[in-house]
């Protein structure tokens, strides 16, 4: 998982931008499970929900023409 800065006073948008635009390889998908994890590492406060943290990053990924994996459901569907 990349390293990511976080520098205070950042929104979350701002962060989960800054997350998939580190995902280099575009042939690969995003893994929703693997953003959750790096959003919630660096953000631990987020007042945001995972669902909507992983809607927020999937919705940059496709609006960025990215391939997106909604693997973290099944785990929150448990």
């Amino acid at each position: 998982m990349a390293e990511m800065a976080v520098t205070p006073g950042q929104s979350v948008r701002q962060v989960a931008e800054q997350y998939v635009d580190s995902r280099k390889t575009t042939a690969s998908p995003i893994s929703m499970r693997h953003a959750l994890l790096a959003l919630r590492t660096v953000m631990p406060d987020c007042d945001l929900s995972d669902r909507e943290l992983i809607d927020l990053v999937a919705e940059l990924a496709v609006a960025r023409g990215r391939i997106v994996r909604f693997d973290a459901f099944l785990e929150l569907n448990r």
